[in-house]
């Protein structure tokens, strides 16, 4: 039953990780602009659209966003089971 429990465990990070994979990949060459907006309101400058796109990440290419998330998103996923971190009043 352990085995059984393990194997599966482990054949499914590799399909999640997939799944995420495809799902990055799909939204990020889908057509449009995530600041499309941005554009049409005549009081954002330019310069303040591209340093928006810098904060956000969206001038790096799409896999390399992915990699960033995925590594972000396993940080918090292990240090999610930490209590929060509280200062305690003496």
């Amino acid at each position: 039953m352990g085995q059984y429990v393990l194997r599966r465990v482990l054949i499914a990070i590799p399909t999640l990780i997939g799944i995420s994979f495809i799902i990055f990949a799909v939204l990020a060459l889908a057509p449009g602009d995530p600041l499309a907006q941005f554009a049409l309101n005549p009081a954002i400058p330019e310069s303040t659209r591209q340093l928006i796109r810098h904060q956000l990440g969206l001038d790096q290419p799409w896999f390399v966003r992915y990699f960033l998330w995925l590594s972000q998103m396993l940080q918090e996923t292990s240090a999610s089971h930490l209590p929060p971190r509280r200062r305690l009043r003496t």
